[in-house]
């Protein structure tokens, strides 16, 4: 069953109230109020209304004011300014200001009203429908975006993938030649090459299994996250596509899951940036000893923390806050969209976090990522997993 548009009718006059209420009743729910203070508490306490019919002339609030400052409470609601004392100047400045929809005069015939609500009533419809179709398509680029950012990343590294695929294939060319010859001779291959073989076949896998987990669309993994296993295995990603080769990673998480509310794949998305990011900065500065520390911590109030600190050039005070504009960035366009920070405070922002940076120049910066934890203990399995990557150090040195 549809119901009926709701209509607030708000006068001095209790007998107008009730002959308002009694003519309207079969094609609206009519809910009514004595005064201003009285309807600007229905509005919040028991709306939404679709349309809002007001007298002018009221003790203590008349109708202009009244209806400007239901503008404010329920900006949605279809006002209507009914009197028949309001002068010229009064009903210009109520329509210029914007707080009305129709000006009627008393005594306004009721066929005259049936049709200014039925009016305000369509004009309401319309708006939200607009404001629907809004949202839809807001949210479909939204969605848009934080994929395409994903791919592009994806991209990133997958030619760092393949770069680390030529050095494999070096390994792979020698073993080769080496069991080819001894099939040749008839003699069995060394028990090294075959080794190497398997290494090799393993690096294979996981490289395909680890860019299929990435070009994963958002929306697959959804559901509560353990923070510090996606932080383990985005940098394990990195490892082994060879993007933390120069860096000495630190990496301090605590023996427990950390669980958040936030999908999988885009929490992962965020490490994944913002790791990058760092590494860039580092590459940039040229630094003798260059250090990324990663830690995970579950804070006392309420929200589990990911901080992301590098050893880097630093970025100016004036430049701080652009960072996360979309667009910019100061790398070339052959490493990046500059839109990598801007989909990372999308994603913080809405799962109900913060994105914090800290930075000097010349030093380093800081990330920290902060968001909504859920309290739980997590599964046995999933805990066992996360005290094994429990306070690892990773040490990668030049090579």
């Amino acid at each position: 069953m549809t119901s009926l548009p709701r209509v607030l009718c708000v006068d001095d006059e209790p007998m107008l109230l009730a002959a308002l209420k009694t003519s309207l009743r079969r094609r609206y729910e009519v809910t009514t109020a004595e005064g201003g203070l009285e309807a600007l508490h229905l509005l919040r306490e028991r709306g939404p209304f679709t349309v809002v019919i007001s007298d002018f002339r009221m003790p203590g609030m008349d109708g202009a004011r009244f209806l400007a400052r239901a503008r404010d409470v329920a900006p949605h609601a279809v006002r209507i300014l009914l009197t028949g004392q309001a002068g010229l100047e009064d009903a210009i400045e109520a329509v210029n200001q914007g707080y009305i929809f129709r000006f009627l005069t008393k005594p306004c015939p009721p066929n005259v009203l049936l049709a200014a609500i039925e009016a305000a009533v369509d004009q309401a419809r319309l708006a939200t429908r607009d404001r629907e179709l809004l949202e839809c398509k807001l949210e479909a680029m939204s969605g848009q975006l934080l994929h395409a950012e994903r791919l592009a990343t994806l991209g990133t590294l997958a030619g760092a993938v393949g770069h680390e695929l030529s050095n494999i294939l070096v390994a792979f060319d020698s073993a080769l030649h080496a069991v080819s010859n001894c099939a040749h001779a008839a003699r069995p291959p060394a028990g090294e090459d075959v080794d190497t073989l398997e290494v090799v076949r393993k690096h294979l896998a996981t490289h395909a299994r680890q860019l299929l987990h990435l070009g994963r669309p958002a929306g697959e993994g959804e559901g509560p996250s353990d923070l510090c296993q996606v932080v383990n295995e985005t940098l394990a990603m990195l490892q082994t596509a060879g993007m933390l080769r120069y860096v000495e990673l630190r990496l301090q998480v605590p023996p427990h899951p950390v669980e958040v509310a936030t999908d999988r794949t885009r929490l992962e998305q965020v490490i994944l940036n913002l790791v990058k990011n760092a590494v860039d900065a580092m590459a940039e500065q040229d630094a003798p000893a260059p250090v990324l520390t990663v830690e995970v911590r579950l804070d006392t109030e309420g929200f589990a923390s990911a901080r992301i600190a590098d050893t880097g050039c630093g970025i100016p005070g004036d430049k701080l806050q652009l960072v996360f504009e979309p667009y910019y960035t100061t790398k070339g366009r052959e490493k990046g969209t500059g839109l990598g920070l801007f989909v990372v405070k999308q994603i913080v922002e809405s799962s109900g976090g913060m994105l914090e940076v800290a930075s000097e120049v010349g030093k380093g910066t800081t990330f920290t990522v902060r968001v909504p934890a859920i309290s739980s203990a997590g599964t046995s399995e999933r805990s066992g997993q996360s005290k094994r990557a429990a306070g690892t150090l990773v040490h990668n040195v030049p090579g």
